[in-house]
């Protein structure tokens, strides 16, 4: 088995051998754990992982992936690997689900009488797991671009099992998600044996402080009112910052008669936060954008296409308590269902981007 970081997984084993390289030394240096190898994103290859410092028989390690949220691997009975006499370990990580799509994997080299914590889509590993570790490594994996839309590289979610917003779904078929010869995006939600499907796309390229803008070629006051649109920012690296989620938002959220479009800061729960407003379009183009910066957060939204020449929809400005402080963010454009809720009407529904771009604050 090669590793595909083979300059590094060479240069650590190295190490490793020359640190715990006889019997009598395995308490002489301090704990340490490493992966020799990682599977690439979308690989169902196992992971293969060494320790130094420890009696092997007296420790074990935890491993865990995060799809969307934190999971055990290989499994909820099975949560902890064994490790070899050689002071080798090998974990299978892809035991359900949409495992090969992990972004980032985490082993922890805990005593053998401690129990790891069952994880089941946390955002967060618990503090305990870390006070009993006596070592740990993670790496991140990203995974390759699946379209090119407004000279963006952009990713596209897909899990067969239901997942967040919503939950739901979500389909990478071209059906659900593509790009037009016009070099539009088209995201569809789409009914697939006895489940419905959504569509979600995030950008490869992490962004910050700046003038976010889309452009819709869609009727979006029609939106069914159980579908939402989201143009938002999110980073998953910073819960502690609501993870950087700023949103525009179009939909209902199930009653024909609601407002149907947001602008929201994370947390939307404080009243605050959240601006809602009726988008009532003259045609089936509309600009929204928000420009956000160390003091505020200022959006708006236009009929038309041109920036700064069509009638003004809506515009607010934030300067709240819960204002994200700069980070690497990715921009997110999806369509679901809210709470999984099928389509009022029992159809499939589409919208259009046709374009986005973003500018760094000076």
């Amino acid at each position: 088995m090669k590793c595909r970081r083979s300059w590094v997984c060479g240069l650590l084993v190295a190490i490793l051998l020359l640190v715990s390289c006889g019997p009598g030394q395995g308490n002489s240096i301090v704990p340490f754990i490493a992966f020799t190898f990682i599977p690439a994103f979308g690989s169902f290859d196992d992971l293969v992982g060494r320790v130094a410092g420890v009696v092997p028989a007296q420790y074990k390690v935890a491993v865990y992936i995060f799809v969307w949220g934190w999971y055990n691997k290989p499994s909820w009975e099975n949560p902890a690997t064994a490790i070899q006499a050689n002071r080798t370990w090998v974990t299978d990580i892809t035991t359900g689900g949409n495992d090969e799509q992990a972004t980032k994997i985490a082993a922890f080299l805990i005593p053998v009488a401690y129990d790891p914590p069952v994880m089941n889509g946390e955002t967060n590993l618990p503090q305990a797991l870390y006070d009993q570790a006596v070592a740990r490594v993670e790496t991140e994996r990203r995974p390759p671009a699946d379209l090119s839309f407004s000279g963006y590289d952009w990713i596209i979610k897909h899990s067969d099992t239901p997942v967040g917003p919503g939950p739901n779904h979500f389909s990478n078929d071209p059906e659900a998600v593509w790009v037009d010869g016009q070099g539009r995006l088209h995201l569809k939600i789409v009914k697939k044996g006895d489940d419905w499907y959504c569509a979600e796309v995030y950008t490869v390229e992490p962004l910050g402080y700046g003038t976010y803008r889309f452009v819709l070629e869609s009727p979006i006051e029609q939106i069914d009112r159980n579908a939402v649109l989201g143009l938002f920012t999110w980073d998953p690296d910073a819960p502690e910052h609501h993870y950087r989620e700023i949103d525009i938002e179009f939909s209902r959220w199930g009653e024909e008669l609601n407002q149907n479009s947001q602008y929201v800061v994370q947390p939307w729960e404080t009243p605050e936060n959240l601006h809602r407003f009726d988008t009532l379009l003259q045609g089936v183009y509309s600009i929204h954008e928000f420009v956000w910066g160390a003091d505020a957060i200022t959006f708006s939204s236009r009929q038309g296409q041109s920036p700064g020449s069509g009638e003004v929809i809506a515009t607010w400005a934030y300067e709240g308590a819960d204002l994200p402080p700069a980070g690497q963010t990715q921009i997110r454009i999806n369509l679901w269902l809210q709470n999984g809720t099928p389509p009022s009407d029992g159809q499939s529904l589409e919208v259009v981007i046709t374009s986005f771009s973003f500018v760094p604050a000076s």
